[in-house]
């Protein structure tokens, strides 16, 4: 049998902080890093603060995700913030503060910030990128040149004939 928690103070205790760094949801799309310093700033040092954004697929410009990550300079600061700032509606959207969690800022490569929240895992997932991409792509690249190559044999025999 599962218990549901309703209360806010108890979703706290579930989600104590063990190191000072937060994730922030609900953010509108035109909440920028600077917004996020401001805004946790009241209740502290901020160390860092990044909106995660990404590719549109549609339009291939950068969007906000609607997210991002707070570091703040102590565990105290970041607990106080987060119990402040959770719940509160900013630009008609109501923020979701927690702990970040201790593996990465993002789980998709289409993150266009890397932060301290997540150095490790994201340096790691780079070097593989490095490894695995470049020769993806000269081998995609070959593969083109060489059809570019046969589409421009086969026109020369069609003209010559």
């Amino acid at each position: 049998m599962s218990t549901v928690r309703t209360s806010k103070d108890d979703n706290m205790e579930e989600n104590e902080l063990k190191f000072p760094k937060l994730f922030i949801g609900g953010l509108h799309s035109s909440i920028l890093d600077i917004h996020l310093t401001k805004l946790f700033s009241t209740y502290g040092n901020v160390s860092r603060a990044v909106v995660i954004s990404g590719t549109d697929d549609h339009t291939g410009t950068k969007r906000p995700k609607g997210y991002g990550f707070v570091e703040m300079e102590s565990i105290q600061e970041a607990n106080n913030a987060m119990k402040a700032i959770d719940g509160r509606k900013l630009l008609g959207r109501e923020l979701v503060v927690r702990p970040a969690r201790a593996g990465g800022t993002a789980r998709h490569s289409s993150a266009t910030a890397v932060t301290r929240l997540g150095d490790d895992n994201m340096e790691r997932k780079r070097k593989a990128d490095e490894q695995y991409y470049p020769q993806n792509i000269r081998k995609q690249k070959k593969d083109i040149e060489a059809k570019i190559l046969a589409i421009k044999n086969a026109i020369s025999k069609r003209t010559r004939k």
